[in-house]
């Protein structure tokens, strides 16, 4: 039975860490499987870098830092995995460095949505083998790789409980994911106060400089925290996502599964879903105030038999069962031999 190390950095909440687990409970049926936070043998649970120290400040950090990369080693090295399973940038550079130190394998699942631009050489370099979740990712000279779609959910959700749009009352918008400037809240308050219509901010904040700027008027635009997904589904109409960038959109999946129509921008990552599912036509152009007016307005018209349709072919494409089927083949690959 192979060890499977998967060292993390995302904090709690959010659709990477939670397939960070899934893919580690599919794992443990035929492999061990161990997920530890950074630093937990140096006694350093939480050491973070300050965003501004003096000189001789910045010393102490380094010094510490150093510390707890050594004790990281050592700790790995009574752990002896046979392969280091990643999903964050990085835990793949620092987990990725102490792996090439103790020739241990490396598995990088890719979240990252911008992965042209990231340092093609050293992250290969870091990984024997990726993970890609979207064809927008895969790189062409990519020799050692796995393409896993993430997969989706569907909830236990009663009709009833159900919200239904209706042109005679405001619509409830909700945002889903963490509070920084790629979500883009602010463009869907701009929207949802041009349209006075409501919108619910979900998900934990990231920048609190940026969320200390939103308009968050607790009239008409509302920020609820972090909450369980069922409950926001219940809570809304439409699921509103004007990020710039994704490495998939699993809200946007997630939604469209358990019966919530999307309002989501043209961006390459929901390109790729709505060709999927047949859901092109209603992608608005980034950024654009009438053309996201305008695809409201087909999303209004939407029939209930088209609506399941795109719940079929979300689940045709993104499986649970496909998921975790390519996973474990992925992983017996590597196992069964000594290089990748």
């Amino acid at each position: 039975m192979s060890v499977v190390l998967m060292p993390t950095f995302y904090k709690e909440g959010g659709g990477s860490l939670k397939i960070l687990l899934e893919s580690a409970s599919i794992l443990r049926v035929s492999h061990k499987v161990l997920i530890k936070g950074p630093f937990a043998e140096a006694d350093l649970e939480n050491f973070e870098i300050p965003q501004s120290l003096d000189r001789l400040s910045k010393i102490f950090v380094v010094i510490k830092a150093m510390k707890a990369f050594f004790c990281e080693i050592n700790a790995i090295k009574e752990i002896k995995p046979d392969i280091i399973y990643v999903h964050d940038m990085p835990s793949l550079y620092y987990y990725g460095i102490i792996a090439k130190i103790l020739k241990i394998k490396v598995v990088w699942h890719i979240h990252e949505s911008e992965i042209y631009r990231i340092k093609r050489k050293i992250n290969f370099f870091l990984s024997n083998k990726r993970i890609y979740i979207s064809k927008f990712q895969m790189q062409e000279k990519d020799k050692s790789f796995c393409f896993i779609r993430n997969p989706v959910d569907l909830l236990d959700i009663d009709a009833k409980d159900i919200k239904y749009i209706s042109n005679t009352k405001k619509i409830a918008f909700g945002i889903i994911g963490r509070v920084n400037k790629n979500k883009n809240q602010k463009f869907a308050i701009d929207f949802a106060k041009r349209t006075k219509n409501i919108l619910n901010i979900y998900g934990a904040i990231d920048d609190y400089d940026y969320f200390n700027e939103l308009d968050i008027n607790n009239k008409n635009v509302f920020y609820k925290g972090y909450l369980d997904l069922r409950d926001i589904l219940c809570d809304i109409d439409i699921v509103f996502l004007p990020s710039f960038s994704e490495s998939q959109g699993l809200a946007f999946l997630e939604a469209i599964a358990n019966g919530k129509l999307v309002l989501a921008p043209s961006i390459i990552a929901f390109r790729e879903i709505a060709e999927n599912i047949g859901y092109e036509k209603y992608l608005y152009v980034q950024e654009d105030m009438d053309s996201c007016q305008e695809k409201l307005n087909m999303l209004l018209s939407i029939e209930d038999d088209m609506i399941n349709n795109f719940k079929d072919k979300v689940m045709e494409f993104y499986s649970p069962l496909k998921f975790r089927n390519k996973l474990i083949k992925c992983f017996e690959n590597i196992s069964n031999r000594k290089q990748i």
